[in-house]
């Protein structure tokens, strides 16, 4: 346990620094460019710091950096193995770690978005006035960004798990033509249901709308059907890079 505590606290203290240093980052470029093009182009006086205070990037950040934070896989784990860590502690770290900054990162985009923006982000509009109470439908709100934030990091991590397994060259294969072969296969099965008429009201149609939660009856969404969804799918994700990261070895 003391091991897992320092493997976490290590792994923690770096992504909220690598995350603090990322929104800086953002920050200083939405402020510094328009700036730039301001001064240059004879504006300044219509220059509005406040614009890039209320850019919808921000919330976007979090997501970006839980994908490649996710996805980040072998250098920490050769640095872990090396200090003789094991890879079920370094795992589980890694895990509790984003999750604790995916908690942290659902804060700010929903206090963001409910300040800043005055609004609620996103798709949770769909799910916003499920419940006649207020409170429950802001709960829900953070649950939503929540679980979505949790199942891209998962897929980030098992994606990436996977790939360590590879040479940079074996990566880069995979990176490169995965998205080629989804972009295939998907123009395959619009070519496909254009002609077999699969999405129409069938029960692969009822069966997406189960999952989104759809309530034809009262003609809102249902958010706990699509959130036990994400609960679900986060998980299987967790199991897939456990896995692989059992399978992971120093490489010559």
């Amino acid at each position: 346990m003391t091991r897992f505590k320092s493997v976490f606290a290590y792994t923690f203290n770096r992504m909220i620094r690598q995350l603090a240093a990322t929104f800086i980052i953002v920050l200083l470029f939405l402020v510094a460019v328009p700036l730039f093009f301001a001064v240059i182009s004879g504006t300044l006086s219509e220059y509005s710091i406040m614009d890039a205070v209320r850019s919808g990037v921000y919330p976007m950040v979090v997501g970006w950096f839980l994908i490649v934070i996710g996805a980040e896989t072998y250098p920490q784990f050769k640095m872990m193995i090396q200090n003789g860590v094991s890879r079920l502690t370094y795992w589980r770290a890694k895990v509790c770690a984003i999750l604790l900054i995916t908690f942290i990162g659902t804060i700010f985009n929903l206090v963001y978005n409910w300040v800043a923006r005055f609004s609620i982000s996103g798709i949770h509009l769909a799910y916003s006035q499920f419940f006649t109470n207020p409170a429950m439908n802001i709960l829900v709100d953070f649950g939503f960004e929540f679980l979505i934030l949790t199942a891209v990091a998962m897929t980030a991590m098992a994606v990436g798990s996977i790939l360590s397994l590879f040479s940079r060259r074996g990566q880069f294969a995979w990176i490169f033509l995965t998205p080629i072969a989804l972009i295939v296969l998907l123009i395959w099965l619009i070519n496909f249901q254009e002609r077999a008429g699969l999405l129409d009201e069938t029960w692969i149609v009822n069966f997406l709308k189960f999952l989104l939660g759809f309530r034809q009856q009262f003609g809102h969404y249902n958010p706990l059907v699509p959130e036990v969804t994400l609960v679900i799918y986060s998980g299987i994700m967790a199991a897939v890079s456990r896995f692989f990261f059992g399978q992971l070895k120093i490489k010559k």
